[in-house]
């Protein structure tokens, strides 16, 4: 009969899977904080609006979505 000793083997499997679960664990909060990011991008801090670079990119996309629909854009700026 043949017997190994695997207790160094499955004590770093074991360490292998608590370092995965913390990076999973960073990954999520590295996530919120880049959707977090994205909206303070866009909008003003003081009253929540969106600002101007928001507009840009939004523009640019209704106007390509209204030449691809053939259809007409209204611009409203207050």
């Amino acid at each position: 009969m043949f017997l190994t000793d695997i207790t160094e083997r499955k004590r770093a499997e074991l360490e292998v899977q608590r370092v995965n679960a913390m990076l999973r664990d960073r990954l999520v909060q590295i996530e919120e904080l880049q959707g977090e990011l994205r909206e303070q991008n866009i909008r003003d801090p003081l009253t929540g609006l969106f600002n101007r670079r928001h507009m840009d990119d939004r523009l640019e996309a209704e106007l390509v979505r209204a030449v691809r629909e053939e259809t007409p854009v209204s611009i409203v700026m207050l």
